[in-house]
C-alpha cells in the first residue's frame, strides 16, 4: 500500500495545532510565529502535493513554448535539438517530476546560451521581445501557484490554477 501523503500532513498539522501550539511558552512570540509559519507552509504543500507533477509538465511545456518563440526569431540560435530532448520527457508518461525538472533546466540552459550568443541588433531586440512575451506563461503560472500568499495587488486578475495545467 502507497502511503497516502495528504493523511501524513494532516496527522502532522493536527499535532502541530493541537498539542505543539497550546505548549509554546507565550513568553516567546517567535515561537509562535515559526510554528504559525511551518503550519501556513504544509498547508500549501498539503494543497499542491497533488498538482505537483501536472504543474512540472506545464513548467517543461513553458519552456519548450519559450525555446520555440527564441528559436523563431533567430532561426539559427540552435535551439532545435534541445526542444526535440525536451519534447520526448514532456510527452514520456513515465517521467517524473525530478526527471521533467531536469529536462526544463537543461532547456532553459540551451535557450540562455542561445539568447546570450546573439549579437546582431535587430536579432538581438527580436529575441528579447521574444524572451519577454514567452515568459507570460510561466510567469502566471508561478503568480498562480502561490496566491494563497496573499501578496497580489490584484488576485483576480491572475488566471486560476488548474486552468493553466
Amino acid at each position: 500500500m502507497a502511503p497516502d501523503i495528504d493523511q501524513e500532513l494532516r496527522v502532522v498539522l493536527k499535532a502541530l495545532e493541537q498539542v505543539i501550539s497550546p505548549a509554546l511558552d507565550p513568553a516567546d512570540p517567535s515561537a509562535a510565529e515559526q510554528l504559525r509559519l511551518c503550519i501556513a507552509a504544509l498547508r500549501h504543500v498539503q494543497g499542491h502535493f497533488a498538482l505537483a507533477l501536472h504543474c512540472a509538465r506545464r513548467e517543461l511545456a513553458n519552456a519548450i513554448d519559450l525555446a520555440e518563440t527564441v528559436n523563431a526569431a533567430a532561426p539559427t540560435s540552435g535551439l532545435d535539438e534541445a526542444v526535440r530532448a525536451a519534447g520526448e520527457q514532456l510527452h514520456d508518461i513515465r517521467a517524473d517530476q525530478a526527471a521533467l525538472d531536469v529536462a526544463r533546466q537543461i532547456l532553459l540552459a540551451a535557450i540562455s546560451e542561445a539568447v546570450n550568443g546573439i549579437s546582431e541588433p535587430s536579432a538581438r531586440r527580436a529575441v528579447d521581445r521574444a524572451v519577454i512575451a514567452g515568459s507570460r506563461s510561466q510567469l502566471d503560472l508561478a503568480r498562480a501557484w502561490f496566491i494563497e500568499a496573499g501578496r497580489e495587488p490584484d488576485p483576480q486578475a491572475i488566471p486560476p490554477l488548474d486552468s493553466m495545467l
